[in-house]
């Protein structure tokens, strides 16, 4: 088994790229309708409903970066979200909102974390060959 390193992770929004990319994560997830019947034997039944996903990106802010004249809260997009330099998940999301953080203390670099939720029939991510 090769274990997996986030080096060559990166986020794409459309045919942007988020140019200093910290982090991502994507939560796909299912509902799960759980009940009894008469004929469960007294142990719940269940069956997995509609899909759905969230997450997040958190990035550094370079004013030099296009993505961010990309996107509003609110707004439509479509994500890639690399986690190798050739597997990635496409995500259709909404922007849910977005933090911007400024360290005057200490004067790190100014962070931007980016909230999502995945909309339409295409929520459930694949890994993909490009």
């Amino acid at each position: 088994m090769a274990a997996v390193t986030g080096c060559n992770g990166k986020v794409l929004v459309g045919a942007s790229t988020v140019a200093i990319i910290n982090s991502w994560s994507f939560n796909p997830t299912v509902n799960i309708d759980k009940f009894g019947h008469s004929g469960s034997g007294c142990w719940k039944d269940a069956v997995a409903g509609t899909k759905d996903g969230s997450g997040s990106f958190d990035a550094k802010l370079d004013t030099a970066d296009e993505f961010y004249d990309v996107f509003e809260v609110g707004d439509a997009v479509t994500l890639k979200l690399y986690i190798t330099a050739t597997l990635f998940y496409t995500v259709q999301a909404l922007i849910e909102g977005y933090t911007i953080e400024v360290d005057i203390d200490d004067g790190n670099a100014t962070t931007v974390s980016v909230d999502f939720q995945a909309k339409g029939n295409s929520t459930t991510a694949a890994w993909v060959k490009p």
